[in-house]
């Protein structure tokens, strides 16, 4: 998605993207809270969130994609695939991760070990030049 070419409108969006992030953040600690404070065991978010990564490969997958997507090694990385295949390829991996946990045990550290250079190299967040470019002259 590119953003508008307008500043008001750019810092608008900045403005209303982070402050849904920021009460959808809120609300799921609020309910997580909430949930722990009732008698029945394992029904808060985390532990909801805990118990599938135990059970299936994709949640340690996914943070592992979300974590090598934010983090990664250069702010100049562009993706291997060039858009949009890098998505297909993410998608492609990922059901195949999938897969591969359903069919073997599979530690959920090596799913999100793995899936780290996944989400830098195939999505990384400098995939968007304007953000580069604003995040550059933001450091100076």
């Amino acid at each position: 998605m590119k953003l508008p070419q307008n500043q008001v409108v750019r810092a608008a969006t900045k403005r209303v993207v982070l402050i849904v992030l920021g009460v959808l953040i809120a609300a799921l600690i609020i309910a997580d809270i909430d949930l722990a404070r009732d008698d029945i065991d394992g029904n808060t978010w985390s532990e909801l969130v805990r118990l599938a990564g135990d059970r299936t490969i994709g949640v340690p997958w996914l943070f592992g994609l979300v974590m090598g997507h934010w983090f990664h090694p250069s702010d100049d990385l562009k993706p291997i695939v060039d858009p949009p295949g890098n998505a297909l390829v993410v998608l492609l991996s990922t059901a195949v991760i999938t897969a591969l946990g359903l069919l073997m045990s599979l530690p959920m550290w090596l799913a999100f070990i793995a899936a780290a250079p996944v989400g830098a190299y195939l999505w990384p967040m400098s995939a968007n030049p304007d953000a580069l470019s604003e995040l550059k002259e933001t450091r100076k």
